[in-house]
Order: structure tokens, then C-alpha cells, then sequence
């Protein structure tokens, strides 16, 4: 007689074992235990796996992981899609000049990159925009880079202080000749030159403009120059300035006085004066100028640095370790600086007879200003062995502090010692072997136990039907 086939509908359990079974179908009932039962469509048994698989998902991610994976999916097929964007770039960036009524003046501006040769749209924006003329407003830059002509015929007359205007330089998208059609996508470079137009003011008007060094070595004298321009329809009868100069935190530590000119309409001087840091530390200070002329003022201002960012290293501890183990290494440092340095790392080259053998690497730190702290890296020694080499376990550490893209070197020396012996060997691998067998056999003591379990549990689970 021939068995009859039924649906077996099985709880939901929460193994993975489990939420197979229940999408199997149309098993026989008279069959081995629920286990052992196999379903007759293998095409089906792709299906009911593959339901496991999404069952699991969801039990994961919940509702949610189907989202996440197509935003997968899109971020990765997003990728074929960007384009390559070259370094564009431009020279000069700006030009200044002073404004001529009527007048006409031609500039040109060089186009560079560092790719294949790319094609380049070039607008204007800005005030002066209708008074601009671009020879060329599509241009094909090569290898070797390009130049375009821009002209500017100025108007009759303009608002007194800044005009600005700006040439744009986009870089275009490559066409694609894939497809039914050429098309083209993606954000591309761009760049701006910039043409400034002055107009003097009716009245006098004058702009300062603060020059000096940005880095000073301690000790040094400090040349300051103030370079005054006279915007103005009028000349200045006398132009003088005042240099504060201030600590970080913009407490004032000394001012000093520059000398003084007569400055004509249309042109500018330069003020200077002078001064010999005495008593102040390294570290980075603001100067502003001030400059009185004929009964008005301008300023500016400017930092500098006395000395240069310093962190030095003042110890590596310990200098015996263990072989064998990870050991831990302390590398103190202290900041000779007046404010706080960040990302502050060392790295250490453990050398042997002028050889290499590895670099260890600490975690960054911020390092207040003037403050010591410690970097910490650990070494393992597991594969070293202190009795390889004539001279033992002595090794050379060459550690390298890393800061503001400056660093500061230093060496030791390290000892390694070897381990103590408390066992022999044999004794040593016979309880390894021992502990490896032991868990070993509790695992599979484990594994019979649950399938026992699961199979006394599936054996209820039938009667029960």
C-alpha cells in the first residue's frame, strides 16, 4: 500500500535547525525520526534554506535589514559611477589695480592639471561682470597645461572702496560612449580667479597691512613692517604706527612705536620698528598694528612664533622585559610649547646588530601646553629568544615622537631577560597535551548531550501530532 503523503507543520523553535524543518513539505510520516527526515524536492530545499537565511536576517536586523542591504547594493554600484577628478589649478590667483576711468587692461591666467588633457568652461561673476570679455569660453587644457586672455575695459565711473569680479574655471565631465548615447555625470573641479578694481575714496583713506617672519628664533630681534597704502584722493600728511604685542590668550606684553612718513595719494610707505624679545618663552604670539594718519586709524593683525613647536622625549621604561610575553613600554614627553599639541605618537624601532626586527607603534594623545605625559606601546616577545645572539638579549630602541609634522628622535637601550624555568619541557608539553584533550572531550560530551536532547524533544513533538 502505497504511503500517504502530509504536511507536516512543525513549531517554530528558536534554533536554526529548527526554522529549516518548518518550511519543509510533504514529508512522509512513516520516515525516521524528524531529524533524519530529508525532503523529496531538492529544487524545494534550495527555497527553504534560502527562507532560513532570510528568516535569520530579519531576526537580526528586524524589519529594517532588507533597507540596509539595498543601501549596500547602491553604494557599491554608485561606485562605477564616479568619475576621476584631476588637480586643477590656476596662476596668478588674483591680480589688483587701481581704477582708471575708460580705461582698458588685458590680463591671462595659466590652467594647469595632472591628468590627461581635460576641457575646461570659463564664466565671470561679480560686479564688473558686463565690463569683462573672455577670449575663449570653452578650452581643451593638455598635459602641459593652457592660458586664457580675459579683458576688463573699466567704466566711467564706480562706487569709492573694492570691486571684485571672478573667473570661473569648471572642469567638464568626460562623455561616456557606453550605451545607447553619449552622457556625461558627476561633480568636477573648479576653480576662481579673482580681479580686484580699487576705487579711492573722496576723503582720505589709508589700509595697513603687517609683515614679519612667521617663525623667530628665541633671542632674536624682530623686524616688523607695516606697509600703509593710501586709498584716498587726498595725500596723508603723516602716517605712524603702534605694534602690540600680545601672549595666546591676548594678555598685552609690550607695545612699541614705528616711524613715521608722509604718504601721497595713490602710493603707500612702509613703517618699521623693532624689538628683542627678552624674558618670553616659546611659543606662538599675536602683533597688531595700529596706524594713526591725519586724524584716522587702520589696523592689522598677525601671529608669530618665538622658537618652534618642541616635545621632547624624556624617558623609556622599562628597560628590562620580559622574553616571551607582551610587555609594555612607557615613553614620557613633555611640551615645550605654549598651547595644546594634538595627535602627538611615537614610534619605536627595536634594532638588533644594526638590523631591524620590528616597529612598535603608540596610540596619539593631546599634550597640554608645558606638560609632560606617557605614550604607551606593548611589544611582544614572544619569538625572541635572548640566548640567539653573542651578545644576549640587548636590543637598540630608536623611538621617534611624531607632532605637527615635526618629530624628535631619541635612543636606548633594551634588555630582554629569559623566562624562568620552573617545569622540564616534558612536563610542560604533557600538561598542555593533557589540557587540550580535556577540552576536547568536554565539547563533545556537550555536543551529544544537546543532540540527544533535540532528539528526545523532536520525538515528543511528534507524538504530540
Amino acid at each position: 500500500m502505497e504511503k500517504r503523503l502530509q504536511y507536516v507543520k512543525i513549531p517554530l523553535i528558536s534554533d536554526g535547525w529548527n526554522l529549516l524543518s518548518k518550511n519543509l513539505a510533504y514529508c512522509k510520516l512513516s520516515d525516521p525520526p524528524l531529524e533524519k527526515r530529508v525532503c523529496q524536492n531538492r529544487v524545494y530545499k534550495k527555497q527553504c534554506a534560502a527562507r532560513l537565511f532570510d528568516q535569520l536576517l530579519s531576526r537580526a536586523f528586524g524589519r529594517f535589514w532588507k533597507r540596509i542591504t539595498l543601501f549596500f547594493i547602491i553604494l557599491i554600484a554608485s561606485g562605477a559611477f564616479v568619475p576621476s577628478v584631476c588637480s586643477l589649478g590656476i596662476s596668478p590667483a588674483m591680480e589688483e589695480l587701481n581704477f582708471e576711468p575708460g580705461a582698458i587692461k588685458a590680463f591671462q591666467v595659466r590652467i594647469f592639471g595632472e591628468s590627461d588633457p581635460f576641457d575646461v568652461k570659463i564664466s565671470t561673476t561679480g560686479e564688473l561682470t558686463q565690463h569683462i570679455s573672455i577670449e575663449k569660453n570653452m578650452l581643451t587644457v593638455p598635459s602641459e597645461g593652457s592660458t586664457f586672455s580675459y579683458t576688463i575695459k573699466m567704466p566711467d565711473e564706480l562706487k569709492p572702496g573694492k570691486h571684485r569680479s571672478s573667473m570661473v574655471i569648471e572642469q567638464q565631465a568626460k562623455k561616456s560612449e557606453t550605451g545607447a548615447g553619449k552622457s556625461s555625470f558627476g561633480a568636477m573641479a573648479a576653480v576662481g580667479h579673482v580681479l580686484v578694481v580699487r576705487v579711492p575714496f573722496e576723503t582720505k583713506y589709508a589700509e595697513a597691512k603687517i609683515d614679519l617672519p612667521d617663525v623667530i628664533e628665541a633671542g632674536q630681534t624682530i623686524d616688523f613692517k607695516v606697509e600703509v597704502n593710501n586709498y584716498g584722493n587726498e595725500d596723508i600728511t603723516t602716517a605712524k604706527g603702534t605694534i602690540y604685542i600680545y601672549y595666546i590668550n591676548n594678555s598685552e606684553i609690550i607695545s612699541i612705536g614705528t616711524d613715521a612718513k608722509e604718504i601721497k595719494k595713490g602710493e603707500s610707505a612702509e613703517l618699521y620698528a623693532h624689538w628683542t624679545p627678552k624674558g618670553i618663552g616659546p611659543g606662538e604670539y599675536r602683533a597688531k598694528a595700529v596706524v594713526e594718519y591725519d586724524g584716522k586709524k587702520t589696523e592689522d593683525d598677525a601671529t608669530f612664533r618665538i622658537g618652534d613647536i618642541f616635545v621632547e622625549i624624556i624617558a623609556l621604561s622599562p628597560k628590562e622585559l620580559d622574553a616571551g610575553r607582551i610587555n609594555r613600554i612607557e615613553i614620557e614627553v613633555e611640551s615645550r610649547w605654549n598651547f595644546e599639541i594634538k595627535n602627538v605618537y611615537a614610534s619605536v624601532d627595536i634594532l638588533k646588530n644594526n638590523n631591524r626586527k620590528e616597529t612598535i607603534t603608540t596610540a596619539p594623545i593631546s599634550l597640554p601646553p608645558w606638560k609632560r605625559d606617557i605614550l604607551t606601546a606593548f611589544w611582544d616577545t614572544t619569538n625572541y629568544d635572548p640566548d640567539e645572539y653573542a651578545n644576549g638579549g640587548e636590543y637598540n630602541a630608536k623611538a621617534v615622537l611624531n607632532y605637527e609634522g615635526r618629530n624628535t628622535i631619541k635612543d636606548f637601550k633594551l634588555f630582554l631577560k629569559s623566562p624562568m624555568k620552573t617545569e622540564s619541557p616534558a612536563k610542560i608539553e604533557s600538561s598542555s597535551t593533557l589540557s587540550t584533550l580535556t577540552i576536547i572531550v568536554i565539547i563533545i560530551l556537550v555536543i551529544l548531550l544537546s543532540l540527544c536532547g533535540i532528539y528526545i524533544f523532536r520525538s515528543r513533538q511528534d507524538r504530540d501530532f
